[in-house]
């Protein structure tokens, strides 16, 4: 959590100051670097879609790995699997179908 609120905040500052690169008194040739992606007047309608499904992809990552991490629920995702090495297939049916997989 610290690090997502870390990379929050970084990416904040940055925000503001290429705002302020967008916005304050510089050449032409200055403003046309990175403040072009935030100037208000570009289509952010373009940029929202394509930015937004990147940071859910990151963030599923991050859970998923957040959950592995996890020793108790590893030792019960182990029992689970031995359990159906045994197992028939109409018994994976029923497990996958009380999962809804």
């Amino acid at each position: 959590m610290k690090k997502l609120l870390i990379i929050s905040l970084v990416l904040v500052l940055f925000g503001v100051l290429f705002s302020a690169i967008g916005t304050g008194s510089l050449s032409t040739e200055a403003k046309q670097g990175w403040a072009f992606y935030f100037n208000v007047a570009n289509n952010w309608s373009l940029v929202e879609p394509p930015l937004t499904a990147y940071l859910e992809t990151q963030g599923l990552e991050y859970n998923l790995q957040r959950l592995e991490a996890n020793a108790a629920r590893r030792v019960k995702i182990d029992q689970i699997r031995e359990a159906l090495r045994g197992a028939t297939d109409a018994q994976i049916t029923a497990v996958l179908t009380a999962l809804g997989l």
